[in-house]
Order: C-alpha cells, then structure tokens, then sequence
C-alpha cells in the first residue's frame, strides 16, 4: 500500500511545531535544586531554605517584631561569616510633588573584603522587608536566602579583588524607602561599580533579568560568561523602561555603574499573599536565583569593573539559556538585510510565477481581518470567563492560581480567527501569495519597532530572516508541495521554528505578567505566528477542510477544561479577600470595609452586599467605591502628638511636632487640608530654604518600635492659619474576636494596606 506523502508531511510538520513549543516551554524552567549533599563552594538551593524557614516563617513588615527577629537573624548570621556587618538606621524618603512618601528604614550592609580596597566594590541588594499579609518566602526571602547561602559559598573559593557589599533593603514594599536611605548615607557611592539586585513577582520560575544598565555592552558580555542560565533579552528591558514598575534598583540606575536586576516571575497568584510560603516556594527558582549571584561574584569579584563601555548591545535566547549578543552598531544592518532578503524573496516568486501580486494583497489584507476576529475572540472569552469566575478578581491581574490553563484557550481562540477568515482563501489562492502578503506587514513592524523601542526590533527581523531564506531557497530551487512535500514540510518547519524559539518566550512572560486583566499582550506575540502558520492550515485541508479548526478548537476547550477543574478555590488555593476595620475617632463610629469586586459568604456577613459606595471616611484624597457596613465599636490605642515648637516669625508660623503612635501601628497617614510646606522630617531637610516644599499628604512606615521619638514634623504656614491634619493610625492584624462569622479555610486575608488592618482616623488642629 502506497503512503500518501501529502498527508504524512503535514502531520510531520505540526509534530515539529509541537515538538519545538513543548521544548520551548521545558527549556524555560529554572535549574534542578542542588542538595546539602554538594560541595561547599556551590550553592545549594536546599541549604538556602533553612534559611528561609526562619525568614518566612511569618508576615514581617517593616516595623513589626517579626521584621525586627529577621533581621537579628541576618545580622548574626552575617557576622559568625566573619563580613563586617552593620545596621544602618535612618529615615528614607520619596517626594512626589506634594505627596511624601518616608520611613525609618534599618538597612543590613555586611561587606566581605576583598584583597584589593582600591577597586570598586559590588553591591547585591535583596529586601528583606514583606507586604502586610505574606509571609514573603519568594518576595523577597529567595533573594535573602540567596544571599546568605552565597556569603557562605564566597567563603569556601577565597577572597576575592573586589570588596562585595552585601545590601539587605528595607522598606523596598511601601516605597523603595531603605534603597534611598542607603544612597543619602553612604559616603562612597560612586565607588560601587557593580550593582545586582533580587527580586520575585511570584513563587516559581526561572529566574529572569529584566533590566541592564544602560551603556551595557560590557557587561552583557561577561554576564554571559559568568553564568550558566543566563535568560534575558533586550527588548523586555526596553518593555520595562516604558512600564510604571520600580524596585530598589531604581534608586541606583543614575549611579552609571554597570548593574543588572533579575526577578522569576511564574506563580502571580501567589504575590504578596499568605501562600507566598516556604512550603510552596520552587527551589528551582531559589537554585537560579543563587546560580546567578554567585556566579556573577565568582566572575566579577576578580575583574576590574568597567563603567559605560562598548555601548548597548542586541541581546536575546535564541533556545533556552544560550544568550546570544552583538553590538547595537549592527541592528540596523540587520534590520536591513532582512528587510532586502524578504524583498528578494518576493522578487524572486513573482520573477518565477509562484506569486501572485493580487493574492499577496488579498494575504495582507486577510491578514488584518484575521487579527481583529482573533482580538474580538480573546475579548469574548476573558469576559466570559470573568463573568463565569468573579472570584478571580480578588487577586492581582485577576491571576487566580489556575490562570496559565487559560493560555491555550487564548491560543485555541487566536488560531480559530486565523482559521475563519483563511478557510476559503487557501482553497482559492496560492497559500504562498498568501502567506508571503500578510508577512510583508512584518516589514514596517520592524521599522516601527527600530523607532520606537531601539534594541527591540530584532524580535521580527531575525525571524523574517530565516522565513525570507527559505522561501527563497524553493523559489529558486523549484521546491513545491505538489512535487516534493517532505521537502516542502522540513522548510516551513525551518521557517517556524526560530520565531517559535523566540516569541513563546514573550506568549508565556507576557501572559504571566498580564494574565486575565490584560491577556491581550500575550494575544500580540501569538498573532505574530499567523503568516507563517498559513501554509501549515493549507497543508492540514489536504486531510481534512477543517483540520486547522479541528485544533484550535482542541485548545481552546483543553484550556477551559484545564481552567474549570482548578477553579474553586481550595484550602492549598485559598481566595484572598481584603476586609479591614475602620474607626472614625471624633465620631466614634466604627466601619467594615471590603476594597474586592467579589464578596463571598464570609464578607457579605460584615458588610451591606447591595452595592459597593463611595467611602471617604478618610479624607476626599482616598475616596474609592468599597463594600460598607456598621461595625460595632471595639476597644483600641491611640497615639499622642507633643508640640515642641510653635513660633511667629517674619517668614511664617514655624511649628515642630513629634507623634508617638500607639504600641503595634503599621504606619501613618497624615493629610493636610491647608497648603503646609514641609521643613523636614526626622530632621532630614526636604529643601535648602525656609519654606520648605508643599505637602497634601505624608506617609510614614516602618515606625520603630520603642525607646525613640517615632516621627518629628517641621513645617511652615502662613501667618494666622491654622492647619489641620486627618491622622490615620494603622495597625496590622484585626482581633478574631472583632469578626462576626470565622474566616474559612479556602479564604486567607488579601493583599495590602486595605486588608486585615485596624485604621483609626483623627482630626488634630493647631
């Protein structure tokens, strides 16, 4: 019996698809974590977590007892290393316009000499501080751990020319406050020529770095040496500049020191939360995150470190780890090699006949209405499955834990647009005219993206490379799938397979960052693949006219199916849900306060479930729509505020004030209802002059918890006026026997400020 060659190609073809998108997705994974059982001098993801079994053994924001008991814990462990280790205190703060954003930080800093003290030194950061409501074992105890695991693997390979100055941040979560207090404090900050910062969005995956100095041709170099799983790529770094996002690398980027800032990103749903756990962290991702520091120490620790050299530099993962770089002095000549190579491409088939010059209009404009139908799906099905889960709302991004099984059903919806508007234009056009007139839209992509994100643009022309080359090679050759379909098959494989290499990559990342909120970022790269998957749908119609639909169809419904089964959350997937207690001092009324869109049973039993109102209890600056409801009136602690100074002067009323919150306060607000310019705070001078800046509004964390003044105000306002200021006290932690039903096992205590919070509000005047 004879095989039928036109029908086993396609089938091979879409086994390579396949094939390369299940390797894509293995080779994005972090390393396996090494055991106890290893070599002193290697890192070891599973000693790192008996450290961080005591960093996250429970919620520890800055200024609380926990926080307070981490970092003896680093302190001591730092010091029986033999680095010389400090505690710096001081206060941190950020200004923007008239909102102030202080606190009083205690940065960790152990230094490990090196054998050369005229070199510049290398600064690792990683914050040891958590949000309100996590224990923080990814965000950011992998990176403490990290850090302690790699002091103690420094000190098996000897010393090393550099001075290594171990950062252990605070207030990083309510503002970058300890990374701008170490700047003001340390005297020789231009003499850090190295800056490596560890973050986590998550609790799993491979450890990514994101963001690259500028000037970075140097150090990408090396970075690529230095390390064995080096993921990054350089149009996620021109992503991030353009992004709102902020870390405590932040505060170093005008330093014009090389750096590098890495962060695994895969577990959103786990972000900030209580399941942020040791139990349910990836040592995987622990293991990348100690294989790039240490790596890099081992690198850099003997090397003089260079500041702004080589210029920026095209960097990205063609497969897996390998990092392959070139000088940004060349993206522009590739960019226009490929462009020419297309051109050609397309000369050569219409000098050859095998292209139609109104088919490859028809593909173009195909193309465009195939990308409308595909958004208009991916539009219809996050509405339907937000409609069909409200609960998911409750969570960053809408990232309930099952939100990657949604990814094939993005897929499956994208690939059956293509299919729609495809289905009866391959039957009646050459597939080629077609395929080649839709990716002739590739071309002024590539030119925009050139413009606009600089070293991004090589995401479209290397790719348009390799599918440039192998249309050339059959237009020339003579290759067809009528005459030789195994052929014909390997090359649109060659063809798919290097953008496959590069923009599942983007499909996933983006996916994880955006998830549901915004799937449509993900939705962007899968587009992409449309002209080159043209062909593939031609060559299935010779099994069957709706095969290509037949798959999109497959993934569309394993991906609901996967969303389904994992949707109810669980004791291990527990719903985060944001309920906090309000008091109003002066009016002795009490509040129950639910900031999520979706209550269950639980909250619905403290607050009116009719409709969600306008609560401004404190202050028209924080008006926001909540869920409200009485509140019995519970005992709590206030503060008291002493005046030190209150005096005329030719250039206004001065006044100087000190407030001693009561005992366990979080953090303050203070809002001011008169225009009041700022002096200082802490005596930290906001300003040279006497008149300070205009401030609206102060916020200030990480309140010490005894034996000191907790915050000093200064500030000036006109004669005769007299300011007024709304106080909210915020503590951490509502007494069980304040709530009316008790918290099941499937609910944990939401993200933020807003949640599990007692907050008391009060007008002060002078």
């Amino acid at each position: 019996m004879t095989v039928d060659q036109h029908r086993l190609a396609p089938l091979f073809l879409l086994f390579c698809v396949v094939a390369c998108v299940t390797g894509c997705l293995l080779l994005l994974r972090p390393p396996a974590p090494l055991d106890a059982s290893v070599g002193p001098g290697k890192f070891s993801a599973v000693r790192a977590r008996e450290h961080l079994r005591v960093i996250a053994s429970a919620p520890h924001s800055s200024g609380t007892s926990a926080h307070a008991k981490v970092r003896e814990y680093i302190v001591a462990y730092c010091r029986h290393m033999g680095l010389d280790t400090k505690v710096m205190e001081g206060t941190g703060l950020r200004a923007v316009g008239a909102y102030v954003n202080a606190g009083h930080s205690r940065n960790v800093m152990a230094v490990l000499p090196g054998t050369d003290r005229n070199r510049k030194s290398i600064l690792v950061m990683g914050h040891y501080d958590s949000q309100p409501n996590t224990p923080g074992a990814a965000d950011n105890g992998a990176a403490v751990a990290a850090m302690m695991e790699s002091i103690r693997a420094l000190k098996h390979h000897g010393p090393l020319k550099n001075d290594v100055v171990f950062l252990f941040t605070d207030l990083e979560e309510v503002g970058l406050l300890g990374a701008e207090s170490f700047r003001a404090q340390y005297g020789t900050i231009e003499d850090i020529g190295l800056v490596l910062n560890f973050e986590s969005r998550g609790n799993s995956g491979a450890a990514f770095t994101f963001e690259v100095s500028p000037d970075n041709g140097w150090l990408i170099g090396e970075f690529a040496k230095a390390v064995e799983y080096p993921y990054a790529n350089s149009l996620a770094y021109e992503i991030y500049k353009r992004m709102p996002n902020d870390s405590d690398f932040t505060m170093f980027r005008d330093l014009k020191a090389p750096g590098l800032n890495s962060a695994f990103i895969d577990g959103y749903s786990h972000y900030h939360s209580m399941t942020d756990s040791p139990e349910n962290i990836d040592l995987g991702s622990v293991q990348h995150h100690g294989s790039l520091m240490l790596g890099m120490l081992l690198h850099f620790g003997h090397r003089t470190l260079v500041q702004g050299t080589q210029g920026d530099r095209i960097f990205f993962n063609p497969v897996g780890s390998w990092l392959l770089s070139y000088p940004y002095a060349w993206d522009l000549p590739f960019l226009l090699l490929s462009i020419g190579l297309f051109l050609t491409a397309l000369g050569m088939g219409l000098f050859h006949g095998r292209l139609q010059p109104k088919q490859l209009f028809i593909g173009a404009g195909l193309f465009l209405s195939s990308i409308m139908v595909a958004l208009l799906f991916a539009w219809l099905l996050r509405f339907i499955i937000l409609w069909a889960y409200p609960h998911y709302s409750n969570f960053y991004n809408h990232n309930f834990y099952n939100a990657g099984d949604y990814l094939p059903a993005f897929l499956g919806c994208c690939l059956l647009g293509l299919g729609i508007v495809f289905h009866r234009a391959i039957r009646y056009c050459e597939p080629e005219s077609l395929s080649l007139g839709a990716f002739a839209l590739m071309v002024p992509l590539a030119i925009v993206l050139k413009s606009t994100l600089g070293t991004g643009a090589f995401i479209v022309y290397v790719p348009m490379v390799f599918f440039s080359a192998v249309y050339l090679i059959y237009f020339l050759s003579g290759i067809q799938w009528e005459k030789d379909p195994w052929l014909y098959g390997i090359g649109q494989a060659l063809a798919l397979l290097p953008a496959l290499g590069l923009w599942i990559t983007f499909v996933v990342n983006l996916f994880i960052v955006f998830s549901l909120a915004l799937p449509y970022a993900a939705v962007f790269f899968i587009l992409l693949f449309f002209p080159l998957l043209i062909p593939l749908m031609a060559m299935l119609a010779q099994l069957h006219h709706y095969s290509f639909s037949f798959v999109a169809l497959f993934f569309l419904g394993a991906g609901l199916l996967l969303g389904q089964y994992h949707a109810a959350p669980t004791r291990e997937r527990p719903l985060q849900v944001a309920l906090m207690y309000a008091v109003d001092h002066d009016a002795q009324r009490a509040l129950w306060v639910c900031s999520d869109a979706y209550l269950p049973p639980w909250a619905r039993a403290h607050v009116a479930p009719d409709e969600r109102r306008p609560f401004g209890m404190f202050g028209t600056n924080d008006v926001h729509k909540a869920w409200l409801g009485e509140a019995e009136m519970k005992p709590y602690t206030i503060g008291h505020v002493e005046v030190l100074r209150d005096s005329l002067t030719a250039q206004g009323r001065f006044v100087d004030i000190v407030l001693f919150p009561a005992a366990g306060t979080l953090s303050l607000d203070l809002r001011f209802s008169h225009t009041v310019r700022l002096r200082a705070i802490n005596e930290r001078f906001l300003a040279s002059t006497d008149k300070g800046m205009p401030l609206r509004q102060l916020r200030y964390s990480g309140i010490p918890r005894k034996g000191r003044r907790s915050l000093q105000l200064q500030w000036v306002v006109e004669k005769n006026a007299v300011p007024t200021i709304t106080l909210i006290e915020r503590s951490l932690g509502i007494p069980e026997e304040y709530f009316r039903e008790t918290m099941p096992e499937n609910i944990v205590h939401g993200t933020g400020l807003k949640s599990n919070s007692l907050q008391v509000k009060r007008i002060l005047k002078w």
